[in-house]
């Protein structure tokens, strides 16, 4: 068993109030340039579905219920524990206003609402970068001892922090080439209040205009886990018993108020897929869904 600066056990759901308490009223040390993050390790077993929270999660999202979770929920379930990791007071780093920039996610088999679930959290790697440091947290989401489930989110906290490193290989989503129009909806003003309720992520820069412009945006964004599956629940793609891997940088803000659209790219084994926010001529998502062989790891 590897050994960790801080072990975290949970044998409940994280509260999320109390992790923001934490967030705004600690203070918190910085990192010197050369100075690495303390690894943390997070564990939540025995994890049952909330079906009502499933659903809300669906009717934000623009999915259809079933018997199985959506792809992407599985990070909803973990979110409160990420939140756990990065309000501890060893973690050195102020994380409000920070970006999410990129998740990665490989579903090896579906799970289905009925499941109990365990899931464990790894926080340490990092990267400095020309915008300011990148960091990971590595989840897996088990059966019993079967990995059914894992993903890695990364994060950008904006700052100086030193010569930038070499860039993660996972960072280098682009747009699809030949990408063709599907589809577009819409992202109603208080879209980011709403699924904050959903999802306990009340980062400030998603939840008003006014706080958003505390932190450099114009106004209140949509949460990238949102449009992404909104955006992945359009395609023409059915999700069953295969492994799949999702894939998704995101490379600007989705302003509320606003209309998304989906621009798609088949292929063999999957499709590519760019997000646009009305008005920007650039995606401001890149993502990649396909179906892999079993096995595969992140």
């Amino acid at each position: 068993m590897e050994n960790y600066d801080i072990s975290l056990h949970y044998s409940d759901k994280p509260s999320a109030l109390g992790c923001y308490l934490k967030l705004v009223s600690g203070r918190r040390k910085g990192l010197k340039p050369g100075e690495k993050l303390p690894s943390i390790f997070a564990r939540w077993p025995d994890i049952t579905i909330d079906p009502d929270n499933l659903k809300n999660y669906n009717r934000s999202c623009g999915l259809i219920h079933s018997e199985y979770l959506p792809p992407l929920y599985p990070h909803i379930i973990a979110a409160p524990v990420h939140l756990g990791m990065v309000s501890h007071p060893a973690f050195p780093l102020k994380m409000m206003g920070s970006i999410h920039l990129s998740n990665h996610i490989l579903q090896h088999k579906r799970i289905k609402v009925s499941d109990i679930l365990n899931i464990s959290c790894v926080l340490g790697d990092k990267r400095n970068v020309e915008k300011g440091l990148e960091f990971d947290i590595r989840t897996e989401v088990r059966l019993k001892d079967e990995l059914v489930w894992e993903s890695i989110t990364t994060a950008l906290i904006r700052g100086k922090f030193g010569e930038p490193d070499e860039p993660s290989e996972r960072s280098r989503l682009s747009a699809a080439e030949g990408a063709s129009y599907l589809t577009q909806w819409a992202v109603p003003a208080g879209t980011g209040r709403r699924y904050a309720k959903i999802t306990g992520d009340f980062n400030p820069i998603h939840l008003f205009p006014v706080t958003a412009k505390l932190f450099g945006f114009k106004r209140d964004i949509a949460h990238g886990m949102w449009t992404l599956a909104n955006a992945a629940g359009r395609l023409n793609v059915t999700i069953n018993d295969a492994p799949v891997k999702i894939d998704a940088a995101f490379k600007g803000p989705m302003f509320m108020a606003n209309t998304a659209e989906l621009h798609v790219s088949p292929y063999d084994s999957g499709q590519k897929f760019d997000v646009f926010c009305s008005g920007n001529p650039k995606p401001v998502i890149c993502a990649d869904l396909k179906f892999v062989e079993p096995g595969t790891t992140l």
